[in-house]
């Protein structure tokens, strides 16, 4: 692409260069305060504070002392300077003689590549013979004596006098030159260099014209309309472009900028808003985290707060209503930007719904001038409002291509140059901006950009780590948004995670050290994922890093009052945050050698969460060793927070039978009791059981008691045959006994009794697994098959057709020997109200280590999800549930009688079909790989929904698809409020009992509507039914005006059913050791059970697996059904077919 010289952007007639715009400010506001510096120590000021007069005259000074010094329009200005006066006025300074100003990050002095990099860049590219050197302190002064500069540079320092350097108060001065005010610069334009934190290994060189930037960003952000009262705090580094912006917005509007210290400290913020009466705050969110820590155990008042302007870094909902909470700010704003000159924000915002979703926060709309355009990734097409893409932007505050370096990332459209600014993001329907995270190689730590490339870039020097292959990747913290991790080949012991963590923290500083290291043998993988050519693929590496930290999070624990083991948790913690071995830690070396504030925030919430210790932070940061942070964290008291429930939850039941107050419906209520305990004695009285014999009882859903009331669950049960590796059949039964005792509600029948019980009532009712119980019903022995067909015939044609049908017992085995094999086998069959795809995985799981002889691992009891499930089941959450399916089906009354396939009356089964077990077909799709790729939020799942939805339609000639689809419903307890459920201990993963759900599906057909929208709805759709997957569904029906019996009925026509754990058994993989899935049989008379799943290495294998009445009387049928769903799902994901109308779909059926 061709690039054309930068010019200056001054296009606009009422732009007013910023030097102008600051006299009308002086003018209009000569005595109002300007700056106030707390601590402006080493300064060459002898106050603190300065009016505009004041900044106007020190401006005079300081140009006619450069003057003095030769100093000519055009010669380029380094500043590094902290928050401290002679930044804003070297700045300023710089505008009115025409200089080229370019800030610097003191602190970058510690990785001088950079610093020579980017003097060096402006140098060559001005062909300067002067330049000007404003350094910060004599430490600063002696680095950049380093660098190899122009005769003629003019080398200033604010402390003082130090060899060549002259002090800037000395400048003030003046010498040899007439008093009279030095006017500005004729005929010149204002300049800013910023140099970005690139992904690359070099910083890149960004040239802005400071009026453009204003002038747009003027009436877009918040600080373009305060007024002359108002005084801003801003810790943010000035030299930053979000830090640079809020003090020059500031002083143009007449508000006075207020830096609490030259570096950030929460107590000196806090204690600048109080003594100041700083009205607005502008911070990065770790900065809010500290604040509101700080202010927690702090006595100060800031309520003369009003708003917060937040900018660099992720912000969550969460973080809005602390801020609101805790700083007492009643407006905020999220300020997006690039140094670019990209720029979005959402303005000052009062109500946090208009700019949050469920997970993020908004970051409004472009600034004035500015356009965006959300892309599919690598390509120039827009995707539509709602998907996830690749962020373009163009406008007038954007440079169009960087000094000395040519990019791809800059390109031209219809005479507009547009950048791809690496971020992901959506624009909602609303056209609310939200970024979802960086593509290209950048992380935010505390606000802080962090290049990954080179991290690398410094461990390729050294030739040990270079044969390792250190790759370095973004982690998940919660407190500082994202941290480096490495990941390695060979072995992570000590000495190399050593030498790897020195050699970056001597290089590049504590920062970019990384948090852990981990090798790739760690990750289960002998090499990185690669593309075809050979690159690492860091997106699928961090993904791998993600999945093995979830798998180690360390569990919180209670609180230690022995020292020795608070003194080892911390130091673990200290060790895990900072990546120095407990060895280099030491309990006397200076925290500040190893860790800043942002480790502190990090370790500070780890130690709380392991330790149930905390302090508050101001008197945590006085500590300056961990033996300090011992001492005071074992004289403090432990946290009232968190509590550890899991073990509750998993506890052995009573060997008693239950009292009233064990059983969730009763609610204490004794009259009820004998009702409950009645209506339980005339079931199970029928097998020669007794009250003596419960062990415990729970409700069941509204979805279960709804398919069991009407006995269409009564043919839903599974049988699976297994196959052990050489266990005897005295070995099988001892196993099936532990699986049994280790998950209760494989003991269970269901009572439902309208005339003891309330109609809309279902109970499990779980019998104590005595042998007496587990010999007579549950464990069965069958005798002898000589092979493996013969096994696999009695699993299809069970003897005993009552087994598992209402009310129980729910579950039964059949123990077979197999002579084929000489091994015992086992035939499970349970009802679909006792089990659900992921509990007949860990039974399987559970099974396979009881066989193994190994002990099993307690799992949540399926009571507490159950009790829990009853007991919110009328909460606010559950009647924001009922409300999402009461409006979603708000017409169901109009199409619950267009249904297909439907059930047959009887369990029938054609001749051609006895021994066929539904219908099973594999196919390549590397189409939906594509399409998941350019399109993230669309997945595999959705896309088969989609094409099912539309394979109806066609059956139908109906507007509307009317299916059920099963929800696992395993992301944690139902109905919980987000602040229990943010505990981690309700995770429903574990629970040993069938959550699942049925949702109904009202898919409307709209033909004129593009295939990727169709998908995106669907989609979207999904998402919002997976999150209200459990609903009390008697509600709903009720508000609805329906019979309950429309459930049952749209589950028993189509029931989709999407199984991860399908694959493996169809593609031949064995995930157990001692025993093997021979064959798992679902003979069901409702219309079409229609179950998928992925496999393969990048998931487009694709199976369908189709059973039912379909299935059960016609291979013809039933093959032409999956050959036509699987048509119309590649069809759907054909990049072709992604902007055809969706009333096309009859083309993959051959359908003119």
């Amino acid at each position: 692409m061709t690039m054309t010289k930068e010019t200056p952007m001054m296009d606009y007639p009422d732009v007013h260069t910023v030097t102008k715009s600051f006299q009308m400010t002086v003018d209009r506001y000569s005595d109002y305060p300007a700056i106030i510096c707390r601590q402006q120590s080493g300064s060459s000021h002898n106050v603190n504070k300065w009016t505009y007069r004041d900044l106007h005259v020190t401006i005079q000074q300081f140009a006619r002392g450069l003057v003095a010094h030769n100093v000519k329009t055009g010669t380029p200005m380094f500043v590094l300077c902290r928050n401290q006066v002679e930044y804003v006025t070297a700045t300023l300074t710089a505008y009115h003689m025409g200089l080229i100003h370019i800030p610097i990050e003191p602190g970058i002095l510690d990785n001088f590549g950079d610093v020579r990099h980017m003097v060096d860049t402006v140098i060559q590219h001005y062909n300067s013979d002067r330049v000007i050197l404003l350094a910060n302190n004599r430490t600063s002064a002696v680095k950049l004596d380093q660098l190899v500069l122009p005769a003629g540079t003019v080398k200033i320092c604010t402390e003082g006098r130090s060899g060549d350097w002259i002090p800037f108060q000395e400048l003030l001065l003046g010498t040899g030159i007439e008093p009279q005010e030095q006017g500005p610069a004729r005929g010149v334009t204002e300049q800013s260099i910023f140099f970005t934190s690139g992904s690359t290994a070099l910083p890149k060189c960004c040239l802005i014209q400071p009026a453009q930037w204003f002038y747009h960003l003027e009436p877009s952000l918040s600080l373009g309309s305060f007024s002359p009262q108002a005084r801003i705090v801003i810790p943010v580094p000035v030299s930053h472009a979000f830090g640079y912006i809020c003090i020059i917005l500031s002083l143009l509007r007449g508000a006075c900028v207020v830096f609490p210290g030259t570096a950030y400290s929460p107590q000196a913020v806090v204690d600048a808003i109080s003594q100041e009466k700083c009205t607005h705050a502008a911070i990065v969110p770790t900065m809010a985290h500290s604040l509101i820590e700080e202010l927690s155990s702090s006595p100060i008042n800031i309520e003369s707060l009003k708003g917060l302007t937040l900018a660099g870094g992720a912000i969550t909902p969460e973080l809005l209503v602390r801020c609101k909470e805790h700083l007492g700010v009643s407006s905020t704003e999220n300020f997006y930007g690039m140094t670019e000159g990209v720029f979005a924000t959402t303005g000052l915002i009062q109500d946090l719904d208009k700019v949050t979703n469920d997970r993020n926060v908004s970051v409004g709309k472009p600034i004035r001038g500015g356009k965006l355009r959300v892309c599919a990734q690598g390509d120039y097409s827009t995707v539509p409002p709602g998907i996830e893409g690749e962020l373009h932007f163009s406008g007038k505050s954007m440079i169009t291509q960087y000094i000395s370096e040519s990019t791809d990332d800059f390109y031209e459209v219809d005479g507009e140059v547009w950048f791809i600014t690496g971020d992901r993001g959506l624009v909602d329907h609303e056209g609310r901006l939200f970024i979802l995270g960086r593509r290209k190689d950048m992380i935010s730590r505390g606000g802080k950009s962090i290049s990954l490339p080179k991290i690398e870039a410094v461990l390729a020097k050294v030739s040990e780590m270079y044969a390792l292959e250190p790759q370095i990747v973004a982690a998940a913290d919660p407190i500082a948004g994202e941290v480096p991790l490495a990941v390695i080949k060979g072995k992570a012991d000590h000495s190399v995670v050593k030498q790897l963590q020195d050699t970056i923290r001597s290089s590049l500083g504590v920062a970019h050290v990384p948090s852990h290291v981990v090798s790739l043998e760690t990750l289960r993988q002998t090499d990185y994922p690669r593309t075809s050519v050979g690159k690492v693929q860091r997106m699928k590496l961090a993904e791998m890093v993600q999945a093995y930290q979830e798998s180690q999070k360390v569990a919180d624990s209670e609180p230690s009052n022995d020292s020795f083991d608070l003194s080892r948790a911390i130091q673990t913690v200290w060790t895990r945050v900072s990546g120095v071995s407990t060895e280099d830690l030491g309990l006397k070396r200076p925290i500040s050698d190893f860790a800043d504030s942002i480790t502190m925030l990090i370790a500070r919430d780890q130690i709380r969460k392991g330790t149930g210790r905390q302090a508050p932070l101001r008197q945590l940061n006085t500590t300056t060793t961990i033996s300090d942070q011992i001492r005071l964290l074992n004289n403090s008291l432990p946290s009232t927070g968190k509590q550890d429930t899991s073990s509750s939850l998993r506890q052995e039941q009573p060997t008693g039978p239950p009292d009233v107050e064990d059983i969730a419906h009763l609610g204490n209520d004794k009259a009820r009791f004998n009702a409950t305990k009645a209506a339980i004695g005339k079931t199970i009285s029928q097998y020669g059981l007794s009250w003596n014999e419960v062990a415990s009882v729970c409700p069941c859903t509204d979805f279960i008691q709804l398919l069991c009331r009407t006995r269409v669950i009564n043919d839903w049960n599974i049988r699976t045959a297994i196959v052990t590796k050489d266990a005897t059949m005295e070995h099988l039964r001892t196993a099936l006994e532990a699986v049994v005792r280790n998950n209760p509600v494989l003991t269970s029948f269901m009572v439902i009794d309208p005339t003891e019980l309330d109609p809309e009532l279902g109970l499990y009712v779980m019998i104590r697994p005595t042998k007496e119980y587990l010999d007579r019903y549950l464990l069965l022995n069958h005798g002898t098959v000589d092979t493996l067909d013969d096994l696999r015939t009695l699993t299809r044609k069970y003897p005993a057709q009552d087994h598992t049908r209402l009310p129980g017992p729910l579950f039964r085995v059949l123990l077979v020997f197999v002579r084929e094999t000489n091994s015992a086998a086992v035939i499970t069959n349970c009802s679909h109200s006792a089990l659900d795809a992921i509990y007949h995985q860990m039974l399987n799981a559970d099974l396979d280590q009881a066989l193994g002889g190994h002990a099993l691992r307690p799992h949540v009891l399926f009571k507490s999800w159950a009790d829990t499930s009853y007991a919110l089941c009328k909460s606010p959450i559950a009647e924001t549930a009922v409300k999402f399916h009461a409006e979603y089906l708000r017409d169901l009354g109009k199409h619950q009688h267009v249904l297909w396939p439907r059930p047959t009356h009887d369990l029938v089964v054609t001749a051609e079909r006895q021994d066929i077990c539904g219908h099973i077909i594999t196919f390549s799709a590397p189409s939906f790989v594509r399409l998941r790729e350019k399109h993230p939020s669309l997945t595999t799942p959705t896309i088969l929904k989609a094409a099912l939805s539309l394979l109806i339609i066609s059956r139908t000639n109906h507007s509307h698809a009317l299916f059920a689809n099963m929800e696992a419903a395993r992301s944690t307890f139902p109905f919980l409020p987000a602040s229990i459920a943010a505990q981690g201990t309700y995770d429903a993963v574990d629970v040993a009992g069938p959550t699942f759900g049925i949702v109904l599906n009202l898919v409307t057909f709209h033909p004129e509507e593009t295939v990727l929208e169709y998908l995106i709805r669907v989609q979207q759709t999904q998402a919002q039914l997976s999150e209200h997957a459990s609903v009390p569904w008697h509600e709903v029906l009720r508000r609805l005006n329906i019979s309950g019996d429309v459930v049952p009925s749209v589950a028993e026509s189509m029931l989709f059913n999407w199984m991860p754990g399908l694959a493996p058994a169809v593609l031949g993989d064995n995930p157990f050791k001692n025993m093997q899935i021979l064959q798992t049989h679902i003979r069901t008379k409702l219309g079409m059970l229609a179950s998928a799943a992925a496999g393969g290495p990048d998931g487009s294998q694709i199976i369908i697996y189709l059973e039912g009445a379909f299935a059960n009387t016609s291979s013809v049928w039933v093959a032409r059904a999956a050959e036509e769903w699987k048509k119309i799902a590649l069809w759907l994901s054909d990049e072709n077919s992604l902007s055809l109308p969706v009333a096309r779909f009859h083309y993959a059926l051959g359908i003119e």
